[in-house]
């Protein structure tokens, strides 16, 4: 009796320490899932991507506000990304540095790039289209049955492919595209106020 009795108070700390020690693994190993898991906003995306790095330097030059709204964990926006290929052809295409490009001009092509509301890829059909923040229309092209993703357009001519869609972010969605969506025509002017 007396040497189960104490043979049990000499396993049962063992056993307790034990216990202890798996459920803190356990615990740890469920916050690494559950961090692995969570998605960075669309500004912290952006930041942790070398290939975004001319969007987010142009983004802090002439648009900091959208930076403001892309790294707002309560925003819900789609952001149409171009990556450093797309604005070094653009640059290119018009002979000129990124310093010398109009400031107005640059953030009403920022602004021609995301949508304030959530939009997958798998929520599009040929030939929709959407307002972007800045109040142009943005067209969807999934016509060819050879290419996975679509062309999202400005018009007929401006046209640019999504390299890669569906980059999920806390506050929305980015989709990775291969040009830089220049609008060839003035946003729309708003409508009147509404009357009192």
């Amino acid at each position: 009796f007396f040497s189960y009795t104490r043979r049990t108070a000499q396993v049962y700390p063992f056993i307790m320490v034990s216990v202890s020690k798996v459920s803190c693994l356990v615990a740890a190993a469920f916050a690494a899932v559950v961090s692995s898991v969570q998605a960075d906003t669309i500004a912290e995306i952006a930041a942790g991507n070398p290939d975004f790095s001319t969007l987010v330097e142009v983004l802090q030059a002439f648009a900091p506000e959208l930076l403001d709204a892309a790294s707002s964990e309560d925003a819900e926006l789609t952001v149409f990304a171009p990556n450093n290929d797309a604005f070094a052809g653009l640059l290119t295409s018009l002979d000129v540095e990124l310093s010398e490009l109009d400031p107005m001009l640059v953030k009403s092509i920022l602004e021609a790039h995301v949508i304030p509301e959530v939009v997958l890829s798998t929520d599009l059909s040929d030939g929709d289209t959407v307002e972007s923040i800045g109040g142009y229309p943005l067209n969807f092209d999934l016509s060819s049955s050879f290419i996975p993703n679509p062309f999202v357009c400005a018009n007929a001519f401006a046209c640019t492919y999504i390299l890669d869609s569906d980059i999920i972010a806390d506050n929305g969605v980015i989709h990775v595209i291969g040009g830089v969506i220049v609008p060839t025509e003035e946003a729309p002017a708003p409508g009147p106020a509404p009357a009192n």
